[in-house]
């Protein structure tokens, strides 16, 4: 979690300090929901149809939604051209 709360740390500044430990327990907890949650959807799905079935569906949705975020963080620099210019230079 190290790089992604440090790219949000600037997103809480503008906010009073209260407000930041709400915020940021509110990122602690969606990701330890997004860490938990799949893997005990893999251990329960491991128990009915295998450990290693249940390892390739496993990495082959991590692959999916990797490259679906690079794909989004694509678009998201295509439609800024004035970044894209920036990076380029």
């Amino acid at each position: 979690m190290g790089s992604r709360s440090r790219a949000g740390a600037p997103r809480t500044e503008g906010h009073a300090p209260s407000e930041r430990g709400e915020l940021l327990s509110v990122a602690f907890v969606i990701s330890y929901l997004s860490f938990s949650v799949p893997a005990v959807i893999a251990g329960i799905a491991a128990t009915h149809t295998g450990l290693h079935e249940t390892s390739v569906v496993y990495a082959a949705t991590v692959a999916v939604l990797a490259a679906l975020a690079l794909l989004a963080q694509w678009l998201r620099s295509a439609r800024t051209p004035e970044r894209a210019a920036g990076s380029q230079a």
